[in-house]
């Protein structure tokens, strides 16, 4: 799942659609390619990160004690 600040039932802006872009890119990855790294990677990337972005989270539904959040410096 990829969760951002709207409302899922409801279209993304288009000044700032990260979620369509990184839900695409996790359908690629495919349910066999989920790492904490390959999400990483799908996190990081334009425009699902942006200058928008304030902080990522990468949290484990089989493992909730394991998780890992990153916050963005404003210059990020």
């Amino acid at each position: 799942m990829l969760q951002t600040n709207y409302d899922h039932w409801e279209p993304a802006p288009s000044y700032d659609d990260r979620r369509d872009p990184g839900s695409k890119r996790m359908e690629a990855l495919g349910q066999a390619g989920v790492t904490g790294k390959a999400v990483y990677g799908v996190l990081l990337q334009w425009p699902t990160f942006n200058h928008h972005t304030d902080f990522t989270a990468i949290i484990s539904a089989a493992d909730p004690a394991n998780y890992v959040t990153w916050i963005w410096p404003a210059d990020a």
